[in-house]
């Protein structure tokens, strides 16, 4: 690739697992290699098991704001047949009393779990945040007409959106058989495998209505759109979007801001396990 220099245009986290997410201007390093309050929090039922998007549609209906200068996050959830909604704060550090009208809302019991050092992320062998660049999210929306950029942002849930980047820069930030080394601001990362996708980027994310064609005209697109000089046998399929990447422990404490500097220019490689 010729030389660029991209750089971190936006930060984003999502407390709660498959709730909103919400922009940063700094982010801190976890003690686990994760984006500090990213997916920190997770839904689970009475087995333990996630209570998500993937697997409750009706999920895309709560609305959530983070007040951080108050330590507290505001659920708006709804209730009844009327479309009136009801807002539910609770303490950053102790947020157990939303489980209750979320119990309700789902029509069984919901509890919150917590995980500090790595948060709960799809990807457990790739825990970092998910890289992406701007040009690719807006490519995507001219592949997609109707859906504009910000609504692509909460389709696909990326943590670190690169500006002055082309498009699918981030696919050349893996390698054919192992991860990459690359740097942003003073944060080394590795670059994992390209994201395998669920059915969430298909629904809408407010309403979570599904369009039935968004999977498999992507994977058309995609297949169509290849740059020739990414490891393509990273691509088992063409419903992957964005990179998944892990952090060591020895970044702990690190912090990335707005405007920090990608540097690949090392382009050093370790395995992948």
């Amino acid at each position: 690739m010729k030389a660029i220099q991209p750089i971190v245009g936006r930060l984003r986290i999502y407390p709660i697992k498959s709730l909103d997410g919400c922009d940063q201007e700094q982010v801190k390093i976890s003690s686990g290699g994760a984006f500090e309050w990213d997916r920190r929090y997770a839904l689970v039922d009475a087995k333990g098991k996630f209570v998500n998007a993937k697997r409750f549609h009706r999920i895309h209906h709560i609305r959530t704001q983070f007040l951080w200068h108050e330590e507290k996050m505001v659920l708006s959830i709804p209730f009844g047949d009327t479309g009136e909604s009801q807002s539910i704060s609770a303490p950053f550090a102790n947020p157990s009393g939303l489980q209750e009208p979320l119990s309700h809302f789902f029509g069984f019991q919901v509890s919150l779990r917590e995980n500090i050092s790595h948060g709960f992320p799809d990807d457990t062998q790739a825990n970092g945040p998910t890289v992406v660049s701007r040009s690719s999210l807006e490519t995507l929306c001219q592949w997609f007409p109707t859906i504009d950029f910000e609504q692509m942002i909460h389709r696909f849930r990326p943590n670190l959106i690169l500006d002055a980047a082309p498009t699918f820069y981030e696919d050349h930030l893996y390698a054919t058989e192992s991860s990459r080394a690359f740097r942003v601001g003073q944060v080394e990362m590795y670059g994992s495998n390209p994201c395998a996708r669920c059915v969430v980027p298909t629904r809408h994310p407010h309403t979570g209505q599904r369009d039935a064609a968004f999977q498999r005209d992507f994977m058309r697109r995609r297949k169509e759109n290849m740059p020739p000089t990414i490891a393509a046998n990273r691509f088992n399929h063409y419903y992957r979007f964005a990179l998944n990447t892990n952090i060591s422990p020895t970044e702990a404490g690190k912090q990335i801001h707005l405007g920090d500097r990608v540097n690949a220019a090392e382009n050093r490689e370790r395995d992948a396990s």
